[in-house]
Order: structure tokens, then C-alpha cells, then sequence
């Protein structure tokens, strides 16, 4: 999950060698974020107990955006018992190398149970 503005969110459905096999981009999708990912899912016609498991995107985004998409993947993470592992987009040079390291650290089952989020920058947090 690509979640780099309260205005988009990008799912992305990895295999093992590292190819998207689906990727679809979510409008106005932070208020509706587990109805987008229940909708991707069921598009790929794939259960959350059939998942390797679940990356997050970060580095880009709001505060907020990265905090809400932390708290969902965790969440789905412990209750289906997944692993969980974040990336720092900031660390790639291509969305191909991202895919990689994805691939790699699943393969090799995470020992990660909690994300911890990856801010852009510090919280501009306004009354």
C-alpha cells in the first residue's frame, strides 16, 4: 500500500518475483481505506489468509495519511496474524527496485510484527 496523499492510494499486488500484477489507484480513498482494500482484493480475487504479507509505502504523504494507513495494516496484520514491513520510498531509485526488496524481505517471512511510520516530516499538527 502507496499511500502519498490524503487524496490517493495506490495497492499494489506483488508476486514473488517481484512483478505487479495489479495496481490500481484509489481517489478520495482515506475515509474509505478498508472498503478500498476489501474492494482490491476481491477485484484479484485473493483472501487476506492467502497474502505473504503486508507493505507499506512511506516516506510520502501526510502525517495523518501515514499515520491512518500504519494503524490499518497493523491492525489486519495482528488479527490475521501477517507480517508487516514498511519502506521508505526516499531509499529507492526505481518503483522496480522497491518491488525487490519487497519481494525479498516476504520471502524470507519477516520477524517485523509492528510497522512503526516513516514521516516526510515533522507534524504540522493546527487548532
Amino acid at each position: 500500500m502507496d499511500s502519498p496523499s490524503p487524496e490517493r492510494l495506490n495497492l499494489i499486488l506483488l508476486k514473488s518475483q517481484a512483478q505487479a500484477v495489479l495496481k490500481k489507484t484509489y481517489r478520495g480513498a482515506r475515509q474509505n481505506l478498508l472498503l478500498r482494500i476489501d474492494q482490491f482484493l476481491s477485484a484479484a480475487s485473493i483472501e487476506l489468509a492467502n497474502l505473504l504479507g503486508l507493505a507499506l509505502i512511506e516516506g510520502a504523504g501526510s502525517f495523518a495519511t501515514v499515520r491512518q494507513a500504519t494503524i490499518v495494516l497493523n491492525t489486519i496484520a495482528l488479527i490475521k496474524g501477517l507480517p508487516v514491513a514498511g519502506f521508505d520510498c526516499r531509499l529507492f531509485k526505481s518503483e522496480t527496485e522497491l518491488w525487490q526488496a519487497i519481494a525479498k524481505v516476504f520471502s524470507s517471512r519477516p520477524s517485523q510484527r509492528f510497522l512503526r511510520p516513516i514521516y516526510s516530516g515533522q507534524p504540522n499538527i493546527r487548532k
